[in-house]
């Protein structure tokens, strides 16, 4: 099951996986959920989109996917600051290759899903 934001959305600064206090304040949100006593037994998996950043080489495909990986790193260690513990969070980059958009350069690409993997 997804997790909700609400709309919301992680935008991260540029072309990069740096958090911005946006950023930080809706995982804020997000860790102080995972916190409640209700949902101490909640793991989740970060999954992280990017839109193409270059063509179709293998190269630019492999810059996307490290890409996506830093980001949903950065997501899990966020959270883990926040005090949810490592082994609840698990982080997958999936690169340009499950875009939301079908213009593969389409910011809509660029997304972070939360999915609950446990009750």
């Amino acid at each position: 099951a997804r997790v909700d934001l609400q709309g919301e959305v992680v935008a991260f600064v540029g072309q990069s996986e740096r958090l911005s206090p946006a950023d930080k304040k809706l995982l804020d949100e997000v860790a102080a959920v995972l916190a409640e006593p209700a949902n101490e037994n909640v793991q989740i998996r970060v999954e992280v989109g990017v839109a193409r950043t270059g063509g179709r080489s293998a190269r630019a495909l492999k810059k996307d996917q490290l890409l996506s990986e830093r980001r949903a790193g950065a997501v899990r260690d966020h959270l883990v600051q926040k005090g949810i513990a490592a082994r609840r969070v698990d982080a997958v980059g999936l690169g340009s290759t499950r875009p939301l958009a079908r213009d593969l350069k389409d910011r809509a690409n660029n997304r972070v899903e939360l999915v609950r993997i446990t009750q």
